[in-house]
């Protein structure tokens, strides 16, 4: 059926009103398969040490961290991000998930914890979680740091974030990311 300038699909229309439903772009990934979600968990990293997430990217794609997001059980601590860390070890793979729970998309690229990494890379980014007891800190528990907008990749670049602990004593913390591949 071919349709006449200023025609609404009518697969398009809200079922209540001559209106047409639009999602989000985050939303539309999701529906897409094309949005991951990244957990994991750090426990005891000793005061003075560092824990390191490598993202690796293959040839040609083009990721999108939309969501980074940090809580410790003490502070303070340091994240930082870098682009191009050099490593001869990529460490332990961490827990990705496809946010479509029906569709089997996998992401293209690699993301692992605790990497043998000799040299960091260009410094991109870096944030400063406060003790609980200084002034303006969150209680213990509750402190989360996380970027404030989304952070395009570079194609061919690998990605590490780095979290530093200077708390005086052993912590566990929690890190999650969001992001998107587009593959359209």
């Amino acid at each position: 059926m071919s349709k006449t300038y200023g025609q609404v699909d009518e697969n398009l229309q809200d079922e209540y009103t001559p209106s047409v439903t639009v999602i989000s772009e985050p939303h539309r990934l999701i529906h897409d398969g094309m949005f991951f979600d990244m957990t994991g968990l750090g426990t005891g990293l000793a005061n003075g040490a560092s824990y390191d997430i490598l993202f690796q990217f293959p040839a040609g794609v083009v990721g999108h961290l939309v969501n980074v997001e940090y809580t410790f059980d003490d502070a303070p601590v340091t994240i930082e991000f870098f682009e191009n860390p050099t490593f001869s070890a990529a460490g332990t793979a961490c827990n990705v998930q496809n946010h479509n729970r029906l569709n089997n998309n996998l992401t293209s690229s690699t993301v692992t914890h605790s990497p043998t990494v000799s040299d960091p890379g260009t410094l991109l980014s870096s944030r400063y979680v406060p003790s609980p007891a200084a002034q303006g800190g969150q209680a213990a528990g509750q402190m989360v740091a996380g970027e404030d907008y989304e952070w395009v990749l570079g194609l061919g670049n690998n990605y590490m974030w780095r979290i530093t602990n200077n708390s005086g004593a052993a912590i566990d913390f929690g890190y999650h990311f969001n992001g998107y591949q587009p593959n359209y």
